[in-house]
């Protein structure tokens, strides 16, 4: 692994740890209603240390310079039209009509 993707797997990393220790130290019920950011935060750490493979390192130099990377995918991504939930409403739809048939 060369220099700059370590030090930016590395960066990440931290950010990612620090997350979870501010979650553990909230109280379960608030740390079951971040469930959804979690869920978030573990994906996008696991898809940047993906991409670290094949970003070149000019990129990964701007990124490590990046304060706060995770909380700004996150921040970015909830402001994203989601199409997960009309799907999933689509699917349920579905399967009442097929229980209504029967």
């Amino acid at each position: 692994m060369d220099n700059v993707r370590m030090r930016f797997c590395k960066k990440i990393y931290e950010e990612y740890v620090q997350f979870r220790a501010n979650m553990l130290k909230k109280s379960k019920k608030d740390i079951l209603s971040e469930a959804y950011k979690i869920d978030v935060f573990a994906n996008l750490y696991e898809i940047l240390v993906g991409k670290s493979e094949t970003l070149s390192d000019e990129i990964l130099k701007n990124l490590i310079n990046i304060s706060g990377l995770l909380d700004i995918l996150y921040d970015c991504w909830l402001k994203k039209a989601d199409g997960w939930f009309d799907e999933l409403l689509k699917h349920v739809e579905d399967e009442l009509d097929k229980a209504m048939e029967a």
